[in-house]
């Protein structure tokens, strides 16, 4: 332990590092006459016709370029009809990667905005879209933005003179800058409150509790207990057997593990956190120790790897460690196709449906303000599900295009099972055809036999189709 002697003043040199990223925003509206005769001859037309709006910007410190394309495509359900008005950002800024949130929208006659909504999880989804744009030729923005019909059937609520106004609101977020500010240099003593915590428990001064975890007993001071801990505060303020007793005992706690969280109340600090964050983590929750919590969550960010990162995540999910789940599940959506062989991640729904399900939520959020799914391969037959569920037809479509794709022997009956299921029409009637003529292939394999037992309205839509063809 420390005498006085060993009290000394220094010089103390401080510096104080900051990460700067400026904001810039801007409203732009762009008008469109005589929209519906465009309306009319874009539908005329066998391919997607364009119209481009003129270049603007925020004005930030990357010189950015925005334009807004107006588009009208043959719907995705494979007809020739055009029943919508699409709208998308597009980016002018030679493929350099450029953050920014943004929120489409058109105006009535009254000059009011109208923001398109969608509906998920039942949550109205209406707020900015965050996005990072590093392709200059793709856009970002809504497929089905204004239905035509809608729109010419209310035009003397929504076109001033035959004219559409749309537009969006774009806030563009420069490079960070860093910066550093020396503090003014201090005298200070090189003792530290810390030191002397330390010292206090080292030498069990004046200590008034027994803690008793495994085999291992902890001498500790109650006070410092429940200034740290509102859990060991509830256990020493009220007629509960600890605080007669002035004895605790943990029985869900490793003693090294219980040492390092006993360390951090006095002193708060950890040796070799890393190493023992996951625990800690656990403990930290258990009683309430928010700031140890935190660090913990810091750690384990840091640490994410494809061996651990399912185990992270129902553990920061167990332990409420919000920010900690966040950055898991966007982890795993990146990693997805090196994590969908892994046991870990197979087991996850059965185990952990809800957070299976909110790693699907996070594609269909992407899809909702993108348009576009990476690694359908991995997910389609369960985003083909969940765009029945919450009524995305868009989403639908795209899955069902990709599932028709590819069916195989292999797949062709657990497919047709799901088409049915969830009302992909389209899908369905391709599968049925390839059971059909491909049935000889079909017709001693398990799957089929199973079909006869358990689907019988499929099997006789199979055979009815074998016998025309």
């Amino acid at each position: 332990m420390s005498n006085d002697n060993d009290k000394q003043s220094l010089i103390h040199k401080g510096e104080k590092g900051y990460s700067r990223s400026e904001a810039h925003s801007i409203t732009y509206t762009w008008e469109i006459d005589q929209i519906s005769s465009f309306i009319q001859s874009a539908r005329e037309e066998e391919k997607m016709v364009d119209i481009d709006s003129p270049k603007f910007s925020t004005g930030a410190k990357i010189k950015d370029s925005w334009y807004l394309i107006l588009r009208i495509q043959k719907d995705n359900d494979g007809s020739k009809n055009k029943s919508w008005i699409s709208i998308y950002v597009y980016s002018n800024n030679e493929n350099r990667e450029v953050r920014t949130k943004f929120l489409l929208f058109f105006l009535n006659k009254k000059k009011e905005e109208i923001l398109i909504k969608f509906k998920v999880y039942n949550q109205s989804l209406d707020q900015y879209a965050n996005t990072l744009f590093n392709n200059s030729n793709l856009g970002k923005g809504y497929t089905e933005f204004v239905k035509i019909d809608e729109l010419l059937k209310k035009k003397d609520e929504f076109l001033q003179n035959d004219t559409l106004t749309v537009g969006v609101h774009l806030i563009v977020y420069d490079e960070y800058v860093a910066i550093s500010h020396p503090i003014n240099p201090l005298k200070a003593s090189i003792r530290k409150l810390s030191d002397d915590f330390e010292d206090l428990l080292a030498a069990k001064k004046k200590c008034d509790v027994k803690i008793q975890v495994g085999k291992v007993i902890f001498d500790a001071h109650k006070l410092v207990l429940i200034t740290r801990s509102c859990v060991f505060d509830a256990m020493f303020s009220h007629n509960m057997e600890e605080n007669k007793k002035n004895e605790i005992t943990i029985s869900d706690v490793d003693p090294e593990v219980f040492k390092k969280v006993l360390d951090y109340i006095y002193t708060d600090k950890v040796d070799d956190l890393d190493t023992f964050a996951e625990e800690l983590l656990e403990v930290s929750d258990k009683y309430q120790l928010l700031a140890l919590k935190e660090i913990c969550e810091d750690s384990l960010s840091k640490s994410l790897s494809v061996e651990n990162s399912i185990r992270i995540l129902i553990l920061a999910d167990r332990h409420n460690a919000k920010g900690l789940v966040e950055f898991t599940k966007n982890y795993i959506v990146v990693k997805l196709a090196s994590l969908k062989d892994t046991e870990e991640y197979k087991a996850l729904e059965e185990s952990h449906p809800a957070l299976f399900l909110a790693l699907l939520k996070e594609y269909v959020d992407r899809y909702i303000y993108t348009d576009e799914v990476e690694d359908l391969d991995i997910f389609a037959e369960r985003l083909l599900e969940a765009s029945d569920k919450y009524q995305l037809q868009g989403l639908q479509e795209i899955c069902e295009d990709f599932l028709a794709k590819t069916i195989s022997i292999e797949n062709a009956i657990r497919i047709l099972i799901l088409a049915d299921r969830h009302n992909a029409t389209r899908l369905k009637k391709g599968v049925i055809n390839y059971v059909a003529n491909n049935l000889v292939k079909f017709k001693n394999t398990e799957e089929l036999k199973a079909l006869e037992e358990t689907q019988l309205l499929l099997f006789v839509a199979v055979l009815k189709k074998y016998s025309i063809e």
